[in-house]
């Protein structure tokens, strides 16, 4: 709980720049159909073709046969004007189950501060789809974090610009106001928005080393200044759950379906969660001296000892692009 204190503490004042930010930026949020997340797409999502939020496969949008838009079948703003919008990013993907329109993240590679000369570092766009359950009132958060800078402090520690939408009921509204944090370099990220006339901020329940092993999983609710806690619900007890499940580099994700174990007992089942961050379980002929399942963020396994100093290790085979860190495939930026 002290921990907890402390971090509420020096978030109060990001919280209170989100608070102005929002009031300069809100007056009264209007529903948004379909969302055109991150890129134009071609699409605007309410003109240009329907159904909103086709995004450009094939004929879906930019005009059916040319009976929407007055454009050439099938482009949905691959070509600049298709679908009678500006020219959008290849990149965007159909509208999901929920009404958003996901991108598809990319890597930006960044010159990181801290270190002379700059360090070069690859850092992927942070986007996330979290649950949202306060007040009777359930939806689900779509968060698009876009990396713009970095700082070299032990590990990378990177600023990010967000946007955010709520749909609720099928009902898609822009958050006038939200903000992703790294989380230093020990990456104990967290994401504060405003909503409804109170700040949301997703975090952590439980960390093993003053380190996280699970993306954020519960919410605290303060008050519409951003200064008073109304509800910790991320103690040890999490009491305001949530689920958060990153976008992968495919534009696709994971189920939200709630498998929070706490840390200690996560490291103990390492198969499951690395069929939970969607690798496999798999064997391979390597030397004895490797534990099963070990990491291979920071190194690739080394198998080349003699026949009777090898055997069979359990390994997590993790998507390509993705490295297994001893407990989930995360995206391999090396």
């Amino acid at each position: 709980m002290a921990s907890q204190r402390r971090r509420n503490s020096f978030r109060l004042p990001l919280l209170g720049a989100l608070l102005v930010a929002a009031a300069l930026a809100c007056g009264t949020e209007e529903p948004v159909q379909g969302v055109a997340v991150g890129a134009s797409a071609g699409v605007e999502q309410a003109s240009g073709g329907t159904p909103a939020g086709a995004g450009g496969r094939n004929t879906a949008l930019g005009g059916s046969e040319i009976e929407t838009g007055g454009a050439p079948p099938g482009l949905g703003g691959n070509e600049p004007g298709t679908g009678g919008a500006v020219a959008g990013s290849a990149g965007t993907l159909p509208a999901g189950e929920f009404g958003f329109a996901y991108r598809t993240p990319e890597v930006h590679q960044l010159l990181c501060d801290g270190v002379d000369p700059p360090l070069p570092q690859n850092v992927s766009d942070s986007d996330w789809l979290c649950t949202f359950d306060h007040l009777g009132t359930t939806g689900v958060l779509y968060v698009q974090a876009t990396p713009v800078s970095c700082m070299f402090r032990y590990s990378i520690d990177t600023e990010f610009v967000t946007q955010a939408w709520m749909s609720i009921d099928g009902q898609v509204t822009e958050i006038a106001s939200a903000s992703y944090d790294w989380g230093t370099f020990h990456h104990i990220d967290f994401l504060t928005l405003a909503w409804n006339g109170n700040v949301y901020e997703y975090g952590h329940s439980s960390l093993t080393d003053n380190r996280i092993c699970h993306p954020m999983d519960c919410m605290t609710v303060f008050d519409e200044a951003g200064t008073t806690v109304l509800e910790d619900g991320c103690t040890a007890d999490r009491t305001l759950p949530v689920v958060c499940v990153p976008m992968q580099l495919d534009g696709s994700h994971l189920d939200l379906t709630d498998y929070f174990v706490s840390c200690e007992v996560k490291e103990t089942d390492p198969a499951f969660w690395c069929f939970r961050s969607g690798g496999a379980v798999d064997t391979t002929l390597c030397c004895s001296a490797y534990d099963d399942f070990p990491e291979t963020c920071v190194s690739s396994l080394s198998c080349t000892c003699a026949a009777d100093a090898s055997r069979d290790v359990a390994v997590c085979a993790c998507p390509e692009g993705t490295c297994f860190d001893g407990t989930d495939c995360v995206l391999d930026l090396n």
